[in-house]
């Protein structure tokens, strides 16, 4: 019996990013032929790991992605309601936006047996149309397309384990253009799988019985990671991000969270980081080359490290320069070749390379370019909301 459930995150800021290569590292599942049509990402993502064969045991999978949903504002013109770009209510500033939903599909617990029968399980999210008042000057309308899919399991055994085989799928019919594809896409997917009576393997540092197993086990635009207490072999979290075994998230202080000091302080630590910050220095200066916002540099080639592995080589235009509270530079930058590289640069997903990791593209040049979820020919993302006074 599945349990497929969602809850609203209006304050959920999503960004379209659409490409098969590690350089989108967003787990976006386009709808059908969105890929080919040069719409969306592609509408599939899988996964192989290594579990060990027991008689008894069995696997809970969990699904988890965002849904795109689009706010808009409506201001009360008698008795009927007319779409605004913007509206002020109670000393509150409302705008259009795109928000996300959040959903998560629990399978429960499937027998290990199931997975070699090449189990097909459906996914339904259903769209719809909410209101919410704002006070008597207008609305706010959620709108969401439904979304259909499905999610397929397969086995295989090789000597003391099982090769366990999930593939999830966006089933949605094809879609004409960028924004009605995104908002017909499964975003930020993951998944969970979680062992019961048995244990997982790492595929990054397998236990020498499982070496020759690993190596069989195949990745279509993610990576399975063992997760939860360090040590610990019955979880795994299937993530399009590039992540170590036992991966841990740093949260930002909120909400009443305390701050911790880390271990390796050594007195440059503060309470309040953000006065030790240089944010914005204007250059950096490379092979003796200015480097500065939107300059085009290559990553380069070192047979080492995740950015020579996935982007060693590939041009990127720059977007930040910054120093950290050590003092370090980084480089923010967006992959030139990823057909959603003005949607990076204005939503702030950046990959953040040393100077060291990057040289200059003298060869190339490149326009500044902006991208408005609210206007396609805008200069920039307005605040979701604001006070006013």
């Amino acid at each position: 019996m599945t349990q497929l459930r969602s809850a609203f995150a209006a304050d959920a800021p999503i960004e379209s990013r659409g490409s098969d290569e590690w350089s989108s590292t967003s787990g976006i599942l386009g709808p059908v032929d969105a890929r080919s049509t040069g719409v969306g990402a592609a509408s599939s993502l899988s996964t192989e790991c290594l579990v060990e064969t027991r008689p008894d045991a069995s696997v809970d999978v969990v699904l988890r992605f965002l849904h795109s949903q689009d706010r808009r504002i409506e201001r009360r013109t008698g008795d009927s309601f007319v779409a605004v770009d913007d509206l002020t209510v109670a000393g509150t500033h409302w705008l259009p936006w795109r928000e996300a939903v959040e959903v998560e599909l629990d399978l429960g617990p499937v027998p290990l047996s199931a997975f070699g029968t090449g189990t097909v399980v459906p996914v339904t999210v259903s769209g719809g149309v909410t209101t919410e008042p704002l006070g008597t000057r207008g609305r706010i309308v959620r709108s969401r397309k439904p979304l259909t899919g499905e999610i397929v399991l397969s086995g295989e055994e090789l000597g003391t384990y099982t090769k366990l085989g999930v593939e999830v799928s966006n089933t949605g019919p094809p879609e004409p253009d960028r924004e009605s594809a995104i908002r017909a896409s499964f975003i930020e997917t993951t998944l969970l799988l979680h062992a019961e009576h048995t244990r997982f393997s790492s595929l990054l540092e397998p236990p020498q019985p499982a070496v020759e197993s690993a190596r069989k086990c195949h990745q279509h635009r993610c990576f399975p990671v063992l997760t939860g207490e360090r040590g610990s072999t019955d979880s795994i979290l299937v993530s399009p991000t590039v992540l170590y075994d036992y991966p841990e998230a740093d949260y930002p202080e909120a909400d009443g969270r305390e701050s911790v000091a880390p271990d390796d302080a050594d007195g440059w630590w503060e309470a309040d980081p953000a006065s030790l910050v240089e944010p914005d220095p204007d250059v950096v200066v490379i092979d003796g080359v200015t480097v500065a916002k939107n300059s085009v540099v290559r990553v380069r080639r070192r047979r080492s490290g995740t950015p020579d592995l996935f982007f060693g080589g590939r041009t990127a235009r720059v977007e930040t320069i910054h120093e950290d509270a050590r003092g370090d530079t980084w480089i923010g930058v967006v992959m030139l070749d990823d057909p959603a590289a003005d949607i990076h640069g204005w939503s702030g997903r950046r990959l953040h390379l040393a100077p060291n990791e990057v040289e200059p593209a003298r060869e190339l040049r490149v326009a500044q370019v902006r991208f408005d979820p609210l206007s396609p020919g805008g200069t920039g993302a307005p605040d979701r909301r604001s006070s006013s006074g």
